[in-house]
């Protein structure tokens, strides 16, 4: 979320009308749009060097019948630093996701993931140097590489941006759309947008923008992920994206009320823990409880797709037990979020989501 004391949010009653939002908003957006996006170049790690070398060369490898991604803010408080940040390049060769959007990343973080041979192995990162930070910021990994990273700016007082990358092909086994207007190189590539959006409660209005404008930067993608801390504690807040547009086919889902809904139905016996998805709880992650008095239980880091290809099959959090793998620490949680992962099926082009 930000600094610690910036992690009170108002409660979940906070109501926002997003129509009127909206228009207000507008003119702010036009005006902060006028700020160039600026293109960068992912980064490889080269055994024969053994360094991690810019890639120049713009190239995405095929999605394969499904896909795996994770959000995680990895949390830059000093405790544990070191062993908690080499526990979570464990946790990610454990759950061995396809793409990784982390946020809250430092220099010194970077520098400890980057070093992981199984991340070196496996992954092309957006920036291998921190050159996209300012004291922290949002980075990017995949195993299909990267055809296009570009960072948006937003209305912001934290110095948060927008990370857009395509990556990942989406295959297309029907020959018979090749002269489909819509079927460009762009419609046919997944989109990830990755963001930390505005920390402090009263800020609403900036999170709105911020909203509004990755929505804007993602209306023409057909096969689109937006992920990462998004401050959003009420539903209300992100209506921007789950109600932004006249027709239903350009909405987002959110995908942990997707999964929650069809586990619900399987075992109505789900209990509400499980059904909420809390990342954020002072009830449980001790991290937090160091910081803040009060009780604070909020799903905050969410995943949202829009596709008629990617089906979600499932949702969950990791990062949610303590690590008792080092002597000389006291069992700790490896961050002071949890993180989400989520798994993907890829459909054959006439097959329904439903």
């Amino acid at each position: 979320m930000g600094q610690n004391q910036d992690k009170i949010q108002e409660e979940s009653s906070t109501t926002i009308t997003t129509a009127t939002t909206t228009n207000s908003l507008q003119l702010q957006l036009e005006s902060q749009l006028q700020n160039l996006p600026k293109e960068i170049f992912g980064y490889k790690f080269d055994e024969q060097q053994s360094k991690w070398i810019e890639q120049t060369t713009k190239k995405t490898n095929k999605i394969e019948n499904s896909i795996k991604i994770i959000t995680y803010n990895i949390w830059f408080g000093n405790k544990y630093y070191r062993e908690r940040i080499n526990s979570i390049a464990k946790l990610f060769e454990t759950l061995d996701a396809d793409i990784i959007a982390l946020q809250e990343v430092t220099i010194f973080s970077l520098e400890v993931l980057l070093s992981n041979e199984f991340i070196r192995r496996t992954y092309y990162v957006s920036d291998a140097f921190g050159t996209t930070f300012h004291s922290y910021g949002v980075v990017l990994f995949s195993k299909f590489g990267f055809e296009n990273l570009t960072c948006y700016p937003l209305q912001t007082r934290l110095d948060r941006l927008a990370l857009y990358a395509t990556t990942g092909e989406i295959n297309n086994n029907n020959n018979n759309n090749n002269n489909n207007n819509n079927n460009n190189s762009l419609n046919q590539r997944l989109v990830i947008i990755t963001s930390h959006l505005e920390s402090y409660p009263r800020d609403l209005n900036i999170r709105q923008n911020q909203l509004l404008t990755i929505q804007q930067i993602s209306q023409n993608c057909d096969h689109i992920i937006f992920l990462g801390d998004t401050n959003c504690v009420s539903h209300n807040e992100h209506q921007i994206l789950l109600e932004g547009s006249s027709s239903s086919s350009n909405n987002f889902e959110d995908v942990w009320l997707t999964s929650i809904q069809s586990k619900f139905a399987n075992n109505p016996n789900l209990d509400q823990d499980q059904q909420n998805g809390f990342t954020f709880d002072t009830t449980i992650n001790d991290n937090i409880q160091d910081s803040l008095q009060i009780t604070i239980r909020n799903r905050i880091d969410k995943i949202f797709l829009r596709s008629p290809r990617l089906k979600v099959l499932d949702c969950s959090i990791f990062g949610n037990e303590r690590i008792t793998d080092y002597p000389n620490c006291t069992p700790f949680f490896p961050s002071d979020h949890f993180g989400v992962i989520c798994t993907l099926k890829l459909l054959d082009e006439n097959e329904p989501k439903s």
